[in-house]
């Protein structure tokens, strides 16, 4: 039987839309929950499931542009592990700061791929190690069951009681950097782009995403710990 992860690169071509699509649904819905009803333990847990669907889309799509990113240590893992996703939306959090950083290399009028910033790139992996806001989404696969299931440890745990706004807005926050990262890739790899940047600069910032790909991520595990 055949999975996303067993799929080539050219079969796994525009896969990545519907499960955007998916994600987007799922969205729309944790939003009504929470605007109309203030349902926010369930709204929470709604948009952690949207967001694990667009984690799927980035890594479908990153593979589909033939970026070595099942290769990873323990990707094969991507798409059977709630834990494993999230930790992958730890590097996409990792990936729209990396696009940050290049719009920060540019604005002081800097030229050419990052290969050429090596300590730019040291000062970004120390960035990595400490960001709270890549800490924080470890404990999103807790509040998508939290904010739904009763339970019990030393006291009586009640969704609503437990998930509430804030958790809501954490998560919606880190869902709209994801989703950001997930429309660059679509830019970079649009068949129109050559419309409005040259062939030169359309081939830098791919190498500068082939330089996240295999510098960046390849220093992480995906292996279930």
């Amino acid at each position: 039987m055949q999975t996303f992860f067993t799929l080539s690169s050219k079969q796994s071509k525009d896969l990545d839309i519907p499960l955007y699509l998916n994600a987007r649904h799922l969205y729309n819905d944790a939003a009504l929950l929470a605007n109309k009803n203030s349902s926010y333990n369930r709204a929470t847990s709604l948009l952690v499931l949207s967001l694990e669907e667009m984690i799927k889309a980035v890594l479908i799509k990153m593979h589909s542009e033939s970026l070595q990113v099942y290769n990873l240590e323990g990707a094969k893992n991507f798409f059977g592990q709630h834990k494993i996703r999230h930790q992958v939306a730890q590097l996409m959090e990792v990936g729209y700061a990396f696009y940050e950083v290049i719009e920060e290399w540019e604005k002081k009028g800097r030229k050419g791929p990052l290969q050429k910033a090596g300590k730019l790139l040291k000062v970004f992996l120390i960035a990595y190690g400490s960001n709270e806001r890549v800490k924080r989404l470890a404990k999103f696969n807790d509040y998508k069951n939290n904010g739904l299931y009763v339970n019990y440890r030393d006291q009586l745990l009640v969704p609503k009681d437990v998930i509430g706004e804030s958790e809501f807005f954490e998560v919606k926050e880190a869902w709209h950097r994801c989703r950001h990262f997930y429309k660059v890739l679509c830019i970079i790899y649009h068949p129109k782009l050559g419309n409005h940047l040259s062939r030169n600069r359309i081939k830098e910032i791919q190498e500068d995403l082939k330089l996240f790909i295999n510098e960046v991520m390849s220093e992480y595990s995906f292996s279930a710990k």
